[in-house]
């Protein structure tokens, strides 16, 4: 029930960041506070690794406000709730695996493209993927 939750709030977001580059706060209230509420119900992982799943989430915030927004803060409460969905063991992969297709992708646009390196690319579908592909290494 959680990793079917995770994945609709990582779709609909993914969907807005596309569309816009913003994500609606509603969506964030929404689903984080659902995942609040779901996971003692449905949630599988301990509390401290929860709580650290939310440290996670907490210090990408923290990135977002000291870059001044290079990382954005709709990508950042994404984060946040994807650790208080997965904990902090599988963010912290979702997380390297998004962050490497990422810079892959954005180094290829540099190559093919010649983009410079100021040029943003929306972060969530790159976090929907990594943890679509945690989700798929953890099930084997």
């Amino acid at each position: 029930m959680i990793k079917l939750f995770l994945l609709g709030f990582s779709i609909t977001a993914c969907v807005y960041d596309l569309k816009s580059r913003q994500i609606p706060v509603l969506l964030f209230l929404i689903f984080g506070i659902t995942g609040m509420v779901l996971y003692p119900i449905y949630g599988t992982n301990t509390f401290i690794d929860e709580l650290y799943g939310v440290i996670i989430g907490v210090v990408f915030i923290a990135i977002s406000y000291i870059s001044k927004g290079q990382l954005g803060m709709g990508d950042s409460l994404a984060i946040l709730i994807t650790g208080i969905c997965q904990g902090g063991t599988k963010v912290a992969f979702s997380c390297i695996y998004a962050l490497f297709a990422a810079s892959i992708f954005s180094l290829g646009l540099m190559i093919i493209k010649r983009y410079k390196k100021d040029h943003t690319i929306p972060f969530i579908p790159f976090l929907t993927a990594g943890i679509v592909f945690q989700e798929i290494i953890s099930c084997q």
